[in-house]
Formats: C-alpha cells, structure tokens, sequence
C-alpha cells in the first residue's frame, strides 16, 4: 500500500514518465529501443500511423473518449453491473478497432491472421494430416512435419480445437459453402486463404470471433479474482480494474493471437483456487482449478508457470493457517490431481507422454527461436518490453505497492493476502527472466502476467480524481502504443 501521503507524488511520478516515453515513441527517438542501430532482435518496425486513416483515427480517439468518460462516471457513482458490462463490450469493440485504423480491412485480417502459418498456423495443422486420430497417437513424430512453427513449439490443444471447428464446418457444408464465397469477397489483393476449402475459411472466419469474445470476457474475471476473493469489503479497486484492464495495450493489439485468451483462463484458475479455501466443498473448487490450469498447459508450455504461481499461493495460505495442521496440503493435492487428469487421460487414450511432448517441442523452440536471440540483451530487455507493453506507469505503481503491502502486512490483515500475491508474481517475472526462457515478444507472451500489476498499481485508495488520471494516462499510453507500432511488426 502506498502511504497517504506519498500517492500524489508517486501518480505525477508515474504520469511524467509515460509522458516522456510517449514522446520519445511518437518522435521516433531510438533511445528506447526502435529503428536505431540495435541488434535485429531488438528492433521493430517503427510505423506510426500518420496522416492514414484519419476517418478511422477519428472514429478510434472518440470512442476512447466516450469510453474515459462513461468509466469515470461509472466509477464515481458505483454501478457495478454497467461498469462490468460497459468493460466487456469496449473490450470486444476496442480490439477490433486497434486493427481497424492500421490495416485496409478487417474482415480480411481476421480471417488472414487465423490462417497465415507466420501468425497462426494451428488452423492448418489438422488440415495438413490425413487423420487426426492418428497423429494423435503419433504426435511427437508429427511435430517436425507440420510447415508452422507454432504447432511444432506447442502442445496439441489448438491442434484439436481447430481439428473440432474444422471438421464441424466440413460437415456443415452448406453454411461453409454460403460465407466461403462471401468472405472471399473481403481478401485483399495477394492474399492467398480465398484458396482454402469453404471449410476452413467458415472455420477461420468463426473461430477469430470466438477468441475476441472469449478475450472481452477477461475483465469480469479480474473483477470477479480481485471482489470476491482478495477484496471482498472494497469495490472500486476490482470495478476500476476491470474497466481499466481493455487500456493495456497488449490486451488489445495482438488480435487473433491465444496468448490474449491466456489471461481469463489464468485469472479463473487462481479464482477458482481461491473460492475452494473459502467453502465446505474446497474440493470441488481445487480439482477445478487444476483442470483450468491443465488446460492452459494443453495450450502453451510457457503456461505451467501458472501452476507454482497457484501453488505457491496455497502454500502461503497453509503456513498463515498452520494451527489446521497438514489439512492445507489437500488443497495443493486436489489442485495437482485435476492438473494430471487430462494429461492422463491423453496417455491412456492416445498414448501421449507429456515429458516427451515437452521435449521435442522445447527442441524444436530452441532451433526456430531461442538461439538466435542473445541472452546478454533479454536479460534486461524484457522489463523493458513489459513497461512497455503494460504501461511504465503502471508498473511502476505496482513495484511501489508492492512495497507498501509488504512493509504494512502486520498492520492490516487484508493486506497479507495481496503482499503474498505481489512476492509471487515478482518472483515468477524474475524466474521468466533470469532463466533465458522468454526471450522477446514479451508484448504477446506475458500478457497472462499483467492483469495482477495492474491490480496492485490501482489497489490504494485512490481518489476519485487520482483514478481518472490513472485511466487518462493508460488511455493515452495504449493510444500511443497502437500509433506507434504495428504488433505483428515485431
């Protein structure tokens, strides 16, 4: 908890420093990384939109007005229920916008990014195969013949979810066979998908909207993680959260990519886990909240993290509550058990080991990525990327509350329980760190991270005003953000 005293100082501290980063982003100044004489992997394609599609600039910066204005109207009168539903819908409408004013169409883009191998590729992967089954039974010796690269560094999930859609619109042929020839209609010159069978571009075409829903979705479960299980007596830190979460600009900007889908699915295991250390049936909750935590590893290896993060949670809460004895260790116990039932179940089924998946996509990660990227530079550029791509503000604000919650967790109960999750999440950003794991493209892989920084920057009491300048300085910096950078430029 930051001290009373010290908020205003710290809110213009955090204010000048997005100030000046933004500048020195729209003025293209190579100081913070960009088109200067930096090693490949540290540049980007410096794109500001200028003066193109000033008609959809237009229309993008009077939403984002509109919606400042409503969410501080909302805040201020404490209508949770349009504050949650307004966060929902400007989230599904703000993610297609960000993509609207930077490219010629985005009918087209939807569907292009869904299928390109560059971007995607998971929708063609069980296109690619004769039988799904089969290559099930076989995966590891399938992974170094699909022509994507995400298929071959990922676990199978998005392999079946697209073998599911794509074999629902092979068998809905006459739908595929009505949109096919619609869709075809919005490709851009030089775009190769209206090749594809109707199939996969009604597979491609549904299946992008069903990310951008299930995304929106996000901010009621960061207020949901933070009302009904952190804060229970406060709701103007989880109802601000909520609407502010659809302003960081990586939530929005990597459209059609599942690392922006990671966050919900992350939020509601934690949720989950949290719910079972409050009820008579914990049970139920903890073996829930390892399903949700498996089915993020059967999406992306780089998930398992989430599993210490909860983990360690529960043990923190087993040590504050130790007069029970060693009744807490059911919790982790149930939560592992629901972790290892779908991996099971694989190996009973499909003969599928996870430590042998691991390794060959770990393998094929390192060939296609890792090594080329040095570890000298990621050690120290990925919190830069991740101010970033959160917002330096942001962040900031969450390393000092961070600080506050530890050195006042004596004082006040309720504060025990969020320095705990601060600790962790350092902790976890450190190990990604330090360990040469994550190297780059922090904007697109860590975005499951940053909806808990975002939580403690706005933790504090606040006042109404202080919250409407925090809002004010996330929507210019994910205004300029977008401005600046194209994401898939990277």
């Amino acid at each position: 908890m930051i001290p009373s005293p010290w908020r205003r100082r710290w809110l213009i501290i955090s204010l000048v420093l997005t100030l000046i980063w933004g500048a020195l982003l729209i003025a293209g100044v190579p100081l913070v990384r960009g088109p200067a004489p930096w090693p490949p992997e540290w540049r980007w394609l410096y794109e500001p939109l200028g003066g193109t599609h000033l008609a959809r600039q237009g229309v993008q910066i009077l939403l984002l007005l509109a919606y400042l204005v409503t969410s501080l109207f909302i805040l201020r009168t404490r209508q949770v229920r349009w504050g949650l539903l307004l966060a929902v819908g400007f989230f599904f409408l703000w993610q297609g916008v960000q993509t609207w004013v930077r490219e010629e169409s985005l009918w087209d883009t939807l569907i292009f990014r869904t299928y390109a191998p560059t971007m995607n590729g998971y929708l063609l992967a069980p296109a690619q195969v004769q039988h799904v089954s089969d290559t099930l039974h076989h995966y590891v010796d399938a992974i170094p013949t699909f022509f994507s690269e995400k298929p071959r560094t990922h676990p199978p999930g998005l392999f079946l979810f697209y073998a599911v859609f794509n074999g629902l619109f092979a068998r809905w042929a006459d739908f595929s066979a009505w949109l096919a020839p619609i869709a075809r209609g919005w490709a851009l010159p030089g775009r190769d998908w209206p090749q594809l069978p109707d199939h996969l571009i009604a597979s491609a075409w549904v299946t992008a909207w069903v990310q951008m829903a299930l995304v929106s979705l996000t901010p009621l479960a960061l207020y949901d993680f933070l009302r009904q299980n952190l804060l229970p007596n406060s709701t103007i830190p989880a109802l601000h959260a909520a609407l502010a979460y659809p302003l960081i600009p990586a939530a929005a900007l990597f459209l059609s990519q599942w690392d922006a889908v990671y966050p919900l699915l992350g939020l509601l295991a934690w949720s989950t886990a949290l719910r079972g250390l409050a009820s008579s049936r914990g049970w139920a909750w903890w073996l829930l909240s390892g399903l949700i935590l498996s089915l993020m590893t059967w999406l992306s290896y780089g998930l398992l993290i989430m599993v210490p993060m909860v983990g360690l949670y529960l043990l923190w809460h087993g040590w504050e509550q130790r007069s029970e004895g060693l009744s807490w260790l059911r919790s982790l116990g149930w939560m592992l058990l629901g972790w290892a039932l779908p991996w099971l179940a694989a190996w009973v089924v499909w003969d599928m080991a996870l430590p042998s998946l691991f390794m060959a996509s770990l393998s094929q990660h390192y060939d296609l990525v890792t090594h080329a990227r040095r570890y000298s530079i990621w050690l120290w550029a990925n919190g830069l990327d991740l101010a970033l791509w959160l917002g330096p503000g942001i962040l900031l604000l969450a390393g000092v509350s961070t600080i506050g919650l530890v050195r006042s967790r004596h004082q006040d109960g309720w504060m025990r329980p969020l320095a705990a999750l601060a600790l962790i999440w350092w902790g976890m950003v450190v190990l990604l760190d330090v360990s040469g794991v994550s190297r780059g493209e922090v904007g697109r892989l860590w975005i499951f991270l940053m909806p808990y920084p975002l939580a403690l920057a706005l933790i504090p009491q606040w006042t109404w005003r202080q919250r409407g300048v925090l809002m004010v300085m996330m929507a210019a910096w994910s205004w300029v953000v977008g401005w600046v950078i194209p994401p898939f430029g990277i």
